[in-house]
């Protein structure tokens, strides 16, 4: 009873218990890392580690290496946390089904995808959609792709929607670099007391942008050392036509 309440309990049970496959049912649906503490003959039950992962995803780091390579268990965990993938064989890794259903939970299960995959437009722009960050993991020609950079910013940021940005090539390493940068920059931004719209006013207004450096300095005083924001923006500011060097 003890261990149905609370699945965590298993870790504290008897070794006899421990593989007894009722009780460490009972006890990962009620918490999936419970699978942790399972007799290893029971981490490689399938009904198990299923139960477990549907659960929470993330009890696929626990699972033998024959059910990490069993595509049925790996999507039921990457369904429930897509950031499970890493713990994924090599092969599902590579699996288009299993990677697709991955990033749509959480779109920076990208990293963990094999770079064919990474490479892939579609797998690349449904990440971004989930998740505007995850553009970082995609491959480099993807990277400087428009779709997938205005999917990005569209995604995060909210930019640009009505399809008018001219595509010179100064202004497009611009917006890629904001795709890139951006939600690190924005959520800096925020932890040092800033409204999220100075940030987008200073992307779309020219001559805000080149007067951010001063306009920052005043807002932020004392707290100007916020690594995170510095290197963002310094790294929006490289790329951008408008001079963005505003902690430069």
């Amino acid at each position: 009873a003890a261990v149905g309440q609370a699945g965590s309990a298993l870790y504290y049970a008897d070794a006899a218990l421990k593989a007894d496959k009722e009780v460490v049912l009972a006890a990962v649906v009620q918490a999936g890392s419970a699978l942790e503490s399972a007799d290893a003959t029971l981490k490689a039950d399938k009904e198990v580690v299923l139960a477990a992962v549907g659960q929470a995803g993330s009890a696929l780091q626990y699972a033998d290496a024959t059910l990490k390579a069993d595509k049925e268990v790996v999507l039921a965990a990457v369904q429930k946390d897509g950031l499970a993938l890493r713990d994924a064989s090599e092969e599902l890794r590579a699996d288009r089904d299993v990677v697709l259903a991955a990033v749509g939970e959480d779109g920076s299960a990208l990293e963990s995808a094999d770079a064919t995959l990474k490479a892939d437009r579609d797998v690349v722009l449904a990440a971004v959609q989930q998740e505007s960050y995850a553009l970082r993991y995609a491959s480099e020609e993807l990277r400087t792709d428009r779709e997938v950079v205005m999917v990005a910013m569209r995604q995060d940021l909210g930019l640009f929607d009505d399809g008018s940005v001219s595509w010179d090539a100064d202004t497009f390493d611009f917006y890629q670099s904001v795709a890139t940068y951006g939600p690190v920059a924005r959520s800096a931004m925020v932890d040092a007391g800033l409204p999220t719209a100075l940030f987008k006013a200073m992307l779309e207004d020219r001559d805000l942008a080149e007067d951010g450096s001063t306009l920052l300095r005043a807002l932020l005083g004392d707290r100007l050392v916020v690594p995170e924001l510095a290197a963002a923006l310094n790294a929006i500011g490289q790329a951008s036509p408008f001079k963005v060097h505003a902690c430069a």
